[in-house]
């Protein structure tokens, strides 16, 4: 099912991209791709020596932070930025020919769907994995903020506070890139990112930031109202 909604996602925005990864900029990009290559050097060797389900185990790990980290982040810049497009039908792609051993007729389908298609994705070569796209700095980095991201909504929901509710400032303690700091005021809906001894979520709500939490509401209800209509975003 989550393979099949990233698909449905594609399909609907993405549809008949092309499908180079040349210039990746965005954080988010370069790590699905240090990933999925990651991933396909890890199941090629587990294939290699016959090893079926540690092959698989990765696989099905790989497919939720595909979707429950890169997508839900990634939502937004997939619709208009064609490098990141690029990022995620390469990707799609490559998961597609991991998975058509385990999952042929899914694997199948979603790949006569995606460009520069064979007449079956059992026609297809074995990928090799690009060791100059794996950075392994990032995927650590990454994991950082995903702890972060983990212990500030627990400290929201703790405190009753709706993650559209924006917050003055988070403080860390991990030496993030800029770049990941952005990632990270994004997905806790902060105004800024500092740096010190000790976590902290500034939970305090001004009226003005009350306010921009009941505009994004309203939007939330407006886009949902336009869903209910057919409307496109």
């Amino acid at each position: 099912n989550i393979w099949l909604n990233i698909f449905v996602f594609y399909k609907s925005y993405i549809d008949h991209r092309p499908s180079t990864i040349d210039h990746v900029s965005h954080p988010l990009d370069r790590w699905l791709l240090s990933k999925i290559e990651g991933l396909t050097q890890s199941v090629t060797q587990y294939m290699d020596a016959y090893d079926v389900v540690s092959a698989s185990r990765p696989l099905m790990a790989f497919a939720k932070e595909f979707s429950t980290w890169y997508l839900r982040l990634s939502r937004d810049r997939l619709r208009t930025l064609a490098e990141s497009q690029a990022v995620l039908a390469y990707a799609l792609k490559r998961y597609c020919l991991l998975m058509a051993a385990f999952a042929p007729f899914m694997a199948e389908r979603i790949y006569q769907n995606l460009p520069d298609a064979l007449d079956s994705i059992h026609l297809a070569l074995w990928p090799e994995s690009d060791q100059s796209l794996i950075d392994s700095n990032l995927e650590s980095s990454m994991e950082i903020v995903m702890q972060i991201v983990e212990k500030g909504h627990a400290i929201r929901k703790a405190a009753g506070i709706r993650l559209r509710q924006p917050l003055a400032s988070v403080t860390i303690t991990a030496d993030l890139s800029l770049e990941l700091q952005a990632v990270l005021a994004e997905e806790l809906n902060v105004k800024k990112v500092l740096v010190g001894q000790e976590f902290a979520l500034d939970t305090q709500l001004t009226p003005e930031l009350e306010n921009e939490g009941v505009a994004r509401d309203l939007m939330r209800d407006i886009q949902g109202e336009r869903k209910k209509l057919g409307l496109t975003p």
